[in-house]
């Protein structure tokens, strides 16, 4: 038996978009459907995603079933600076304004750690459609997350 290794790629990459400059690796055979990958990542085998975006996330284990509109590692907010607005650690934003750029000087060396965190996401983890997990969280071996669940804490292994 001849295997065409274009249908192979295509089925199992089907309209995934993968970011510039980012290191994605992926054990055979996975499935990644729809999904635009934002970050560095290593996605085990017989995991399949059927669509979403993944912005945070370190690792995806092995045998996770994913359904569709996951989104991953949206950035956060700080709720306990001056203000909410990303000015004050994120000067590219507005950097096409003149008023902006005093604000980028006393930014550039600041950087809260809550937005470099990645979580990951253990083995045989199954995840319904419309689930939104916040950046650094950590999901364990075997859970179970629901539909529309909104996921701002660490799940524990099942």
């Amino acid at each position: 038996m001849s295997v065409n290794y274009n249908n192979v790629y295509d089925y199992c990459f089907s309209k995934a978009i993968i970011a510039k400059e980012k290191k994605v690796v992926i054990e055979f055979p996975a499935r990644i459907l729809g999904t635009k990958i934002a970050t560095n990542i290593h996605i085990g085998a017989y995991t399949y995603i059927r669509g979403g975006e993944v912005r945070s996330l370190k690792k995806i284990g092995r045998f996770c079933s994913i359904a569709p509109n996951l989104r991953v590692g949206d950035g956060l907010h700080p709720t306990s600076y001056l203000s909410s607005h990303p000015f004050q650690y994120n000067g590219n934003d507005f950097s096409f304004a003149s008023e902006y750029k005093e604000y980028i000087e006393l930014s550039e060396s600041f950087n809260p750690p809550l937005q470099k965190r990645a979580g990951t996401i253990g083995n045989d983890v199954w995840i319904g459609s419309n689930v939104t997990i916040m950046r650094g969280v950590n999901v364990g071996h075997g859970a179970v997350i629901g539909a529309g669940a909104l996921v701002t804490k660490d799940v524990k292994p099942y």
